[in-house]
């Protein structure tokens, strides 16, 4: 396979789910027994990883069959569904799960209209959907209103621009940058910057992110994808490919790692 086939087919849009799905802060301990609950579910999503929204995920609808519900435990679930959607081959593509997200996002905004993990669920399906420009009116109300400091809603804003989000003129790269805050440390902001770089023909910019993200986050198994593409990029096919394995032996069960194994570093 030709180097330059082999990097288009690994540069998605700028603005796709490659990780994880959420930054969640630990909340204090509550004598709330949902809220007990659900600050141990934050802890598992805010490790950033599928298998913690695997987990997360079985967290959640425990608490749901168990009627340990309120506005929050809907919204979390519904992104929970979305990340599963975009990202684990078991739901890649399934309308019924993006269905779910929406009705657990409905589910939240009905408990508390003015409760921002709401809009923002609500905002995050109306994108996988395709309606972006919905979806960017719901980031906006949000960032203007309801959480001017909520950094993930700062990076959807961004993606819902569809605008090249290497371009530093850009609404997009500027919404970004409130992402990622004065220390770098939004993950899907470097993530995506990475890989929009490299789409651009900026190989030097995109490893300035890359090596934020591996600062701020040494030990994520995604890490070793982005790595992989920059090697890739600088015709080190070698060590792109043991970047690549070693992606696919952290993160087996996502949609990048059946891409991954179909291509010929991944042939004896």
């Amino acid at each position: 396979m030709r180097l330059a086939k082999i990097k288009s087919m690994f540069l998605p849009a700028a603005g796709v789910f490659l990780l994880v799905f959420t930054s969640l802060p630990v909340c204090p301990k509550s004598s709330n027994p949902v809220e007990t609950e659900l600050a141990a579910v934050k802890t598992e999503l805010g490790k950033k990883t599928t298998e913690s929204y695997i987990k997360g995920r079985m967290m959640l609808e425990k608490m749901v069959a168990g009627k340990k519900t309120n506005s929050n435990v809907y919204a979390y679930l519904s992104e929970v569904y979305c990340h599963l959607y975009y990202k684990n081959l078991e739901y890649a593509g399934n309308a019924g799960m993006l269905n779910k997200a929406e009705e657990m996002a409905v589910l939240s905004y009905n408990l508390n209209k003015n409760n921002y993990l709401a809009f923002r669920s609500l905002g995050v399906v109306l994108m996988l959907k395709g309606n972006y420009e919905k979806a960017n009116k719901f980031f906006i109300f949000i960032t203007t209103k309801l959480k001017p400091d909520d950094r993930d809603t700062w990076y959807y804003l961004g993606i819902s621009r569809q605008q090249d989000i290497a371009d530093e003129k850009s609404e997009a790269f500027a919404n970004l940058s409130k992402a990622l805050g004065s220390d770098n440390t939004h993950v899907w902001s470097l993530q995506d910057l990475i890989l929009a770089n490299l789409k651009k023909g900026n190989p030097e910019k995109a490893m300035e992110y890359y090596r934020k993200l591996e600062s701020v986050y040494p030990d994520h198994p995604e890490n070793s994808y982005y790595k992989g593409m920059l090697q890739l990029h600088q015709n080190q096919t070698e060590e792109a490919d043991k970047s690549f394995r070693e992606y696919m032996e952290k993160n087996p069960y996502t949609k990048l790692s059946e891409i991954l194994a179909k291509t010929k570093w991944n042939k004896n």
